[in-house]
C-alpha cells in the first residue's frame, strides 16, 4: 500500500492511496511519476474548489443586487447604455428587463437634464456619490423626482457606474 501526498503550493491537501499485490511494485521512478500525477490532481482539485467558491460568491452578490428593494442599475460610462438592472427598478419605471436594457441612461431624463447628466458622468469621483435630485420618466410618461446615489466601478470589463435611486416625488 502506498500513500502519495496531494500537494499544492507547498502544502498537503490530501492523500492518494495506491495498492499493489505485487511485492516491491514501486520503484523510485514510479514514485516520482505518481507524485507528479498527485501534484497535478491537487492543483486541479484546488482550481475546482476555487471556481465553486467564486460561483457561490457571485451568486450571493447577485442576490444582493437583484433582490435589493431599492431600484438599481449599472450603466456603461462611455456609451451610457444600461448593462444590468434589478427588479425594483423595473417595477418603479414600468419597463421589462429587455426594454430597460435597450435604453440609455439619457432616455430616463427630460431633455433639459441630459447635459447635466453627461457632465456628471464625466466627473470621476471615488466612492459613493450623492448626485442629488433628478427628474426621471417612467415608461408611461409620468415624471418623478428621484434621489440618485452612484459609485464608479468596473463591470464586465467596462468603465461603469452602479446607480441606486429613491423616488422622492411625494416629499417635494
Amino acid at each position: 500500500l502506498l500513500f502519495v501526498p496531494l500537494r499544492s503550493h507547498g502544502r498537503t491537501i490530501g492523500l492518494c492511496s495506491i495498492q499493489s499485490y505485487t511485492p516491491r511494485a514501486y520503484t523510485p521512478v514510479s514514485l516520482e511519476t505518481l507524485q507528479a500525477l498527485a501534484d497535478y490532481a491537487a492543483l486541479t482539485l484546488e482550481r475546482l474548489l476555487a471556481q465553486e467558491a467564486l460561483r457561490a460568491s457571485e451568486a450571493r452578490y447577485r442576490l444582493l443586487f437583484t433582490g435589493n428593494p431599492h431600484p438599481m442599475w449599472v450603466f456603461d460610462r462611455d456609451t451610457l447604455a444600461f448593462l444590468e438592472v434589478n427588479e425594483a427598478a423595473l417595477a418603479l419605471y414600468g419597463h421589462t428587463r429587455a426594454g430597460f436594457l435597450a435604453l440609455k441612461t439619457l432616455d430616463l431624463r427630460p431633455p433639459e437634464e441630459r447635459q447635466r447628466l453627461v457632465q456628471t458622468v464625466a466627473l470621476e469621483s471615488p466612492g459613493v456619490q450623492n448626485q442629488g435630485i433628478w427628474r426621471h420618466w417612467k415608461k408611461d410618461g409620468t415624471r418623478m423626482a428621484v434621489a440618485v446615489f452612484a459609485h464608479g466601478l468596473e463591470f464586465a470589463g467596462r468603465r461603469a457606474e452602479l446607480v441606486l435611486v429613491q423616488d422622492v416625488t411625494a416629499q417635494l
